[in-house]
């Protein structure tokens, strides 16, 4: 499917929430239902996320409503915000009739080596950037290089190999925005590693009123370029961890590799048990610190490796959801 190209889906709302309230009915509905296995450690599921066809995106989402006009922390959109950056590394034929089952319309828009979807209601539109896809030595590259470049729509340096993808797919996403966003929609970006990065920028450069929930994202930029960004989008940025995730840590330890980058805030942290928290407890800091200092045995490193999975995050996130 081709730019351009749109997945139809009932247009009319089913009943979005408008905000953090929610009805008793609602609430007992999110009682009853499942929490979601947290999937084994498996390569195939962080490398192939789009091979996954066990995973069911938007889940009864009729009883789990997008909360449209939100102004602080949802923890139910951190749940769609997850499904849909997992689902952003499906192709478009794949990815419509999902959207569509989850009541939105849907856009594919591909650049080159980056993709992204944009769905929509009429009260709200997510962007997901497709994250790395590790069998593309395009996106493999983007990744590794550490090279910083300035970053000319809200100051400091980033990495450049996110730079140059997002200058790629931005255009087509500025556009659709552009059309969308007449109708006082309101805008949410979300992605899931090298998605997440792109988000990121998209969110700092994008001219108007957005929020900003991530997933897995390695850091972007520099001191200067995170201390103006949590200025520019205090209480609307939010950045998940899972666990051990080493995409996550790692930068931070090596930084005579990767250069003085740090991360944007606000952190949401997935512990070993599937709870959500703002830091890691101080019992969980010793594990962290052998796995990314010392390098701990192979079974920790894998460990971390995996806790990358887009998958993962989805489960968990939906589990500390249905939890609260």
């Amino acid at each position: 499917m081709e730019h351009g190209a749109q997945g139809r889906a009932r247009t009319e709302p089913f009943g979005y929430n408008s905000g953090p309230l929610e009805s008793p009915r609602s609430y007992r509905r999110r009682r009853l239902v499942k929490r979601k296995a947290i999937p084994p450690a498996s390569l195939e599921l962080l490398l192939f996320p789009a091979s996954d066809t066990e995973y069911v995106h938007f889940e009864d989402a009729l009883d789990h409503p997008f909360e449209a006009d939100a102004r602080l922390f949802s923890l139910v959109n951190a749940w769609w915000l997850a499904d849909a950056a997992l689902l952003a590394y499906w192709d478009a034929t794949r990815a419509a009739p999902i959207w569509k089952r989850a009541g939105l319309e849907f856009e594919f828009l591909p650049s080159g080596g980056t993709q992204c979807h944009l769905a929509w209601s009429d009260r709200f539109v997510i962007v997901a950037f497709r994250g790395t896809q590790p069998n593309e030595l395009r996106d493999l590259l983007t990744i590794f290089r550490v090279e910083h470049a300035d970053w000319e729509f809200g100051g400091g340096k980033v990495h450049s190999g996110f730079r140059d993808a997002h200058h790629d797919i931005w255009p087509l996403v500025q556009q659709c925005l552009d059309r969308l966003g007449r109708g006082g929609r309101t805008i949410w970006f979300t992605g899931h590693s090298l998605g997440a990065a792109l988000a990121t920028l998209s969110m700092d450069r994008f001219e108007g009123p957005a929020n900003l929930y991530t997933i897995g994202s390695p850091p972007v930029g520099d001191r200067r370029f995170a201390k103006g960004f949590d200025q520019r989008h205090a209480g609307r940025s939010f950045r998940y961890v899972n666990h051990r995730d080493i995409i996550v840590w790692l930068p931070g330890v090596l930084k005579f590799l990767v250069g003085s980058y740090r991360h944007v805030q606000e952190r949401k942290y997935i512990n070993a048990q599937g709870k959500c928290s703002g830091n890691p407890s101080l019992g969980e800091w010793p594990a962290l610190l052998r796995v990314l200092l010392t390098g701990g045995r192979v079974a920790r490193r894998l460990k971390a490796v995996v806790d990358h999975t887009p998958r993962r995050y989805a489960a968990g996130i939906w589990n500390a959801y249905i939890d609260t």
